[in-house]
């Protein structure tokens, strides 16, 4: 007899489980603009062109 393999958990169990500990606010969005910032690499800055390094074209 074979078994059919395990459901991978959806996103919808992981944001249901009351294990899973919840954040918001301002330190959750400071840390989420360190990422996209890291993401995004040096860019030239506020003064011009765009944030991610590339023409503004």
């Amino acid at each position: 007899m074979t078994t059919a393999p395990a459901k991978p958990p959806e996103l919808r169990d992981f944001y249901e489980n009351p294990d899973v500990p919840v954040a918001s606010g301002t330190p959750r969005s400071r840390r989420q603009a360190r990422m996209l910032a890291e993401a995004l690499g040096p860019g030239p800055g506020p003064e011009g062109g765009t944030a991610a390094g590339g023409t503004a074209d």
